[in-house]
């Protein structure tokens, strides 16, 4: 089936993919950002937790996860763009 497309609708449905993954996971990391901020998020004012206690590892932890899911969509996202756009000029 694969050997039926061509180069440029193959890298148009690649670069599909890729986008829509890259922008999941960009919403999955506002997801994840909204358990760190909890309150904040909504214009609370609110105490932080103990530096070094769990409350305060558990949200270091969720941040690192919401930092890594929004960069890599970034990249996912980008480098579906270049796959559409090099599928496109090629076709």
């Amino acid at each position: 089936m694969i050997s039926n497309i061509s180069e440029s609708k193959l890298l148009t449905l690649i670069g599909n993919l890729l986008y829509a993954v890259g922008v999941v996971l960009m919403v999955y990391s506002y997801r994840y950002n909204t358990k760190v901020m909890g309150l904040t998020a909504m214009g609370i004012s609110t105490i932080a937790p103990n530096e070094g206690s769990a409350e305060w590892k558990r949200r270091e932890r969720l941040r690192k996860v919401s930092d890594w899911l929004f960069y890599g969509g970034m990249v996912l996202t980008f480098i579906g763009v270049v796959a559409q756009t090099m599928g496109a000029l090629i076709s």
